[in-house]
Parts: structure tokens; sequence; C-alpha cells
């Protein structure tokens, strides 16, 4: 029974200071940018992860995401801090949700390219816009 008990609270210090480490780490990371939020699967656990992506000198950098609120984040911008030595190295706020205008994404290395979406109804192609 000690035992046991013993091994609950050594898993329960584990978690504890595991948390505390990714919280430090996570601090540690000094710039900040936007991010725009997509879809990638849900094959590898009953909730959803996410492309993060975000552009650090017109590189891009896409980071995973789990998420397991049924709250839609897809298509959104959010605020993501990284590592200035290493940009793979980030954290993406999904409570910090932004709302940049078009000249803003531009600067942070975004595109907004053109779709064209049939109507059927009228029998006519619609034209849109999405950020990439």
């Amino acid at each position: 029974m000690y035992f046991t008990l013993g091994l609950i609270l050594l898993f329960i210090l584990f978690i504890l200071f595991d948390e505390k480490r990714r919280k430090e780490k996570i601090e540690s990371f000094t710039v900040s940018t936007i991010g725009l939020m997509s879809k990638i699967s849900k094959k590898e656990s009953a909730h959803g992860y996410y492309n993060c992506r975000f552009y650090v000198n017109n590189k891009s950098f896409v980071s995973k995401v789990s998420y397991k609120s049924k709250k839609t984040i897809l298509n959104r911008f959010y605020k993501v801090k990284y590592d200035k030595k290493n940009p793979n190295n980030n954290y993406p706020f999904l409570d910090e949700k932004i709302q940049p205008d078009s000249l803003t994404l531009i600067s942070q290395g975004f595109k907004s390219i053109k779709y064209y979406e049939h109507d059927i109804a009228t029998n006519t192609y619609i034209e849109h816009y999405k950020w990439q």
C-alpha cells in the first residue's frame, strides 16, 4: 500500500514539475507574431490537433497544437510567442485571438490568395479571398 501511495505521489510531483518547466520555457520566449490556425487531424486523440502557421523573416513555421474545446479556432489569427534563436520553439496563445488588418498580415509574411466557388443557383463563380 505504501509503495502504491509513493508511486502516485511521485507521479503527481513529476506532473507538477513538468508543468512548471513548460511555463518557464514559454516565459523565456521573447518575440511575438501572428499565427493562423488550420485543422490538421483528429486521429491522434479524442480532441483535435491544429496547425498554427506563422512567419519569421519570410520563412514559414508550423506548430502543432492540441485543442480540447469545441469552440472553433479554424482560420482565425492568434498571438504566437517564439524563441528568437529557434522559431521552432514556440507557443500559440489560443486565448488571445486577434483581428489584424491586411497591412499587418502582409508585413508578417501572410499572402492573400483568390479562389472561386461555383454558385449552383445562378450558375456563376463567386470570387473569394483567404489568407495563407
